[in-house]
């Protein structure tokens, strides 16, 4: 493969990825807001998404493959609250990617979130209709449509992942929550909402086998167990800090009601994964894998090679 162009890399999903495919591709990350360099990446920072915009950027990098995680970039099940999308910049970036991959037959991933669904079902399937009716939920199955409307043979993948934030963005997730490990603070964390999270690294690789079986249409790409953000925490606390670890943890009253689940992030969004295990041949990660990988990056230096270089707009040249 010659080069993978990630966009989104300002995020803990796509430095994530990008940091897993520069270990053996030539990687290019697109930024809006930070330079965010992985080892080994090489990152243009543009705000700009209109079609023009985006073909002189694949003009200069010729990709073979290009990922977009803007969309779903900022999302953290474990942090709902504290999602932000912005519908014109991602429906004009939706539209055009869609067209310009179909165009110059680019292999175009587009990534999608679990919490277009709501509760109380479980284990969504990829033509499931429980929709989550919030605004946000509404605009990410429009994206999904946009992009299939232009390039019928994009591959859409919902999911819900998490892995370390790498440093210049917001801590999200566990990179958040493991810093109470060393503080006495209260972690407020609910077991109603539920979810099949899988970390970043590993979609990474199912996203690689997903490209070279050149699969086409929407797929679920998820974690092989169903865990709430309470159960998620004690686990992440185990691996990472050892059967001793005591981190005063409540269970969160806020979202305890009867209408919890019709905001967005806070209902039932586990999903069905059998059509992408059929296709690939392959069995989805257990949680404990995960969390073991997420255990292993922080010694073995992976975060380093996450980290890189940040650079906020407005400082890069």
């Amino acid at each position: 493969m010659s080069t993978i162009l990630i966009m989104g890399i300002d995020s803990t999903l796509g430095a994530n990825i990008a940091t897993r495919f520069a270990e053996e591709y030539h990687v290019v990350g697109l930024a809006s807001q930070t330079k965010v360099e992985p080892s080994g990446v090489e990152t243009i920072l543009s705000a700009q998404r209109d079609f023009a915009s985006l073909s002189k950027i694949v003009d200069d990098v010729h990709p073979e493959w290009i990922i977009c995680a803007e969309p779903v970039g900022s999302y953290c099940w474990l942090e709902p609250g504290q999602h932000q999308i912005t519908p014109a910049r991602q429906l004009d970036a939706a539209r055009a990617l869609g067209r310009l991959t179909a165009d110059r037959e680019i292999s175009l991933t587009w990534l999608s979130c679990d919490a277009i669904f709501t509760g109380p079902w479980m284990f969504h399937e990829e033509e499931g209709i429980h929709y989550c009716q919030t605004n946000t939920a509404e605009l990410y199955r429009q994206l999904e449509s946009e992009v299939l409307g232009w390039n019928p043979n994009a591959h859409v993948v919902r999911s819900n992942t998490f892995g370390w934030s790498p440093e210049g963005i917001a801590a999200q997730g566990v990179s958040r929550l493991a810093r109470h490990f060393d503080s006495a603070a209260r972690m407020d964390l609910d077991c109603l909402r539920h979810a099949t999270p899988i970390h970043a690294v590993q979609l990474a690789d199912i996203l690689l086998a997903s490209f070279e079986h050149d699969l086409s249409g929407l797929y679920h790409i998820a974690g092989a167990e169903r865990v709430n953000p309470w159960q998620f925490m004690h686990q992440m606390m185990l691996y990472l800090e050892g059967p001793r670890a005591r981190v005063p943890i409540t269970l969160a009253n806020e979202i305890a009601s009867e209408e919890h689940h019709l905001r967005y992030g806070y209902g039932e969004t586990s999903l069905q994964t059998k059509k992408i295990k059929a296709a690939l041949g392959r069995p989805m990660p257990m949680l404990s894998e995960g969390l073991e990988l997420l255990r292993q990056q922080r010694d073995n230096g992976f975060q380093d090679r996450l980290n890189g270089v940040a650079i906020r707009q407005g400082q890069a040249a």
